[in-house]
C-alpha cells in the first residue's frame, strides 16, 4: 500500500467513524426516554397503542421510553435497546472498502423488531430509520471533516 493510499484510508476511516458516532448518538437519544412510568402512560390513555390517544403522544414518532414500574421495582425495554445499539467497522483485506455498521443487536434486545415494526397492539417507532433521516444531511459534513488533512498527525 502506498503512502497516499494509507493516508486516504486513515482519513476515510476517521470520516466513517464520525458519521457512525453521530448516528449512534441520535439513536441512543431516541431510546433513552425515562420520563413516564407505565402508570403515567396508562393515565394518558396508552398513547403508543394503536387504539390509544395517537395525537396525545408525549414525544416524537421515533422515541421509545424506558419502561419502569415503580410499584414493582423493574425497568425494561429501551434500557435494553440503548445497551444493544452498536457501531462496527470492517476494512477489506485489500483496504479498498470500509464498511461501517450502526444498528441494534437483536440477540441482546429481541423485542426491538416489535418496536421498530410495531405490532397489532402497538404503533411502529422505527428509531433506526428515523435517526438516519434526522441526521442524513449532517453525515456528509461529518465524513468530510473526518477526511480532511487536519486529522492526520
Amino acid at each position: 500500500m502506498s503512502k497516499i493510499h494509507g493516508a486516504s484510508l486513515v482519513r476515510a476511516t476517521i470520516g466513517a467513524d464520525r458519521m457512525a458516532t453521530v448516528l449512534l448518538s441520535v439513536m441512543r437519544d431516541h431510546t433513552s426516554w425515562f420520563d413516564h412510568s407505565l402508570e403515567d402512560l396508562a393515565q394518558m390513555g396508552h398513547p403508543y397503542s394503536r387504539s390509544g390517544g395517537g395525537s396525545s403522544r408525549p414525544h416524537g414518532p421515533y422515541d421509545v421510553h424506558v419502561q419502569f414500574d415503580v410499584s414493582r421495582g423493574w425497568v425494561q425495554s429501551s434500557r435494553l435497546l440503548s445497551e444493544a445499539l452498536f457501531k462496527e467497522m470492517k476494512i477489506s483485506g485489500d483496504a479498498r472498502e470500509i464498511l461501517m455498521k450502526v444498528g441494534i443487536d437483536t440477540t441482546k434486545a429481541p423485542h426491538a423488531i416489535f418496536i421498530i415494526d410495531g405490532t397489532r397492539y402497538m404503533i411502529q417507532r422505527d428509531f433506526l430509520r428515523g435517526s438516519y433521516n434526522e441526521v442524513k444531511g449532517q453525515l456528509a459534513r461529518e465524513f468530510n471533516d473526518g477526511f480532511s488533512r487536519r486529522n492526520l498527525i
